[in-house]
């Protein structure tokens, strides 16, 4: 969705697109809509070189007229017309008015390429069907005009006197070996599938160990480059900051150069980057540090902050909202700084992938005892069943099976490890429909 103002410019901008800005005065599509309140335009790719149609509504105001847009991509009205299933249609898709494909098309290719539409076809607004013969091929066709579209709709059925007797005798085939197989064929299916299942979750379960063998090996690997590189950058980044600040003090002895005040702005804004530059080092020394096994004094709501600082990217591009309710003047833990880092990854990274999109993460700490502070982490995902949750912290256990990215079952049992190892204690508590909330312990003293 965006608005775009009187001169052309989109002011307001709401997707995945960073589009916020764009100039549309010499687009064909903005200059129609000028004149109607309401269009919906035929299907191009646009600055996001992506296939889709917009639909406007232009308003006149006093300094000229505003348009309000959402910009639709065209795989929209390929799921719509896919989902459409009749045997009157083997072939569904749109077209505009000079025959350009507006969606996908079996034969005759993807959106802006050209359907063979017969002249006397445009502009009419009735439904001609026509039987013609298409590169050898018996064909009837359908074309009607869609209203308050400039789209017209085909419907296409190739060998349509062979299909009816085809089916009938498929149909009866299928009927025969099935009644005739059925016992058979489901015993030994069934016998099979549990002896391969067996076979492939063994070998899953054996692959999956090796590849986070391999990835911890990976990660110790990346944290001594991290390390190297870190220091490597900070040595000339020092430099430049102490450059810049002595160029400012020598534009600061005397006030006759010309453009004094812009050379302080430059030296002002490179001191900024500087200081990002030293950010990102400073992250990748703390990766670096988790490496290692070490005990040190934590302040475990810089930690948390730490955390925040690798996740809030994946958490706003997913619309997941992070909440902090972090008790000033914690005392400070006797543990592994890195250890408690991977803690906190393990558990807020499984709370993204069980909300999915557009949900909650709360992160609560306080003192509960002289000699213990408590961290929470609640979700408000899907929840966990409570016939799992006594599972949870076991190896090679999981509950993204039936997920896009399947888990290993080792991320919440090295955490339970870890935390243990740190003299802590971690619980979990969670409702169907409602999240989930780990809530860990750390003991001021290690």
């Amino acid at each position: 969705m965006s608005i775009i103002g009187p001169d052309g410019v989109q002011v307001a901008y709401s997707g995945p697109y960073n589009l916020r800005g764009k100039n549309y005065m010499e687009t064909p599509w903005y200059n129609k809509a000028l004149t109607r309140k309401v269009f919906v335009s035929e299907a191009f790719f646009g600055f996001r070189n992506v296939p889709h149609f917009v639909v406007a509504v232009t308003k006149k105001e006093a300094d000229g007229y505003w348009v309000l847009r959402a910009s639709i991509d065209t795989d929209t009205l390929d799921q719509f017309l896919f989902s459409i299933s009749t045997e009157l249609a083997e072939d569904i898709f749109l077209i505009d008015q000079t025959g350009q494909l507006q969606t996908s098309s079996r034969h005759y290719g993807r959106v802006h390429d050209t359907f063979p539409l017969a002249a006397g076809r445009r502009g009419k607004k009735d439904v001609s069907v026509i039987e013609k013969t298409y590169e050898g091929k018996e064909l009837l066709q359908a074309v009607g005009t869609v209203q308050g579209t400039p789209w017209m709709l085909v419907l296409e059925q190739k060998n349509i006197a062979d299909r009816s007797a085809w089916l009938s005798f498929r149909n009866q085939l299928l009927a025969i070996f099935i009644v005739t197989a059925a016992a058979a064929v489901l015993m030994v299916v069934r016998i099979s599938r549990t002896i391969a299942s067996r076979v492939r979750e063994a070998d899953e379960t054996r692959e999956k160990l090796l590849t986070e063998t391999e990835h911890t090996n990976k990660l110790a690997s990346v944290g001594r480059l991290a390390a190297g590189v870190a220091h490597e950058i900070n040595n000339p980044l020092a430099i430049i900051n102490e450059k810049a600040g002595l160029m400012k003090d020598l534009l600061q002895l005397g006030a006759d150069f010309p453009h004094r005040e812009k050379f302080l702005q430059q030296l002002t804004a490179l001191e900024g980057a500087v200081k990002r530059a030293r950010v990102i080092t400073h992250r990748l020394l703390g990766f670096a540090r988790r490496m290692d096994s070490t005990k040190e004094k934590v302040q475990v709501n810089d930690v948390i902050g730490e955390v925040m600082g690798f996740l809030d990217k994946e958490a706003m591009y997913r619309e997941i909202r992070l909440h902090l309710d972090l008790q000033q003047n914690l005392p400070v833990v006797e543990s592994d700084q890195g250890q408690m880092q991977q803690i906190f990854l393990n558990i807020i990274n499984n709370a993204i992938d069980a909300i999915g999109k557009n949900g909650n993460i709360d992160i609560t700490t306080r003192q509960v005892s002289p000699r213990a502070v408590l961290v929470e982490i609640a979700d408000d995902g899907p929840g966990i069943h409570e016939d799992l949750i006594q599972n949870i912290f076991e190896p090679f256990f999981t509950t993204k099976k039936d997920s896009e990215k399947p888990g290993t079952g080792l991320g919440l049992a090295i955490t339970y490890g870890l935390v243990k190892k740190l003299g802590g204690e971690i619980s979990v508590a969670s409702a169907v429909g409602e999240g989930t909330t780990f809530s860990i312990s750390f003991p001021l003293a290690g």
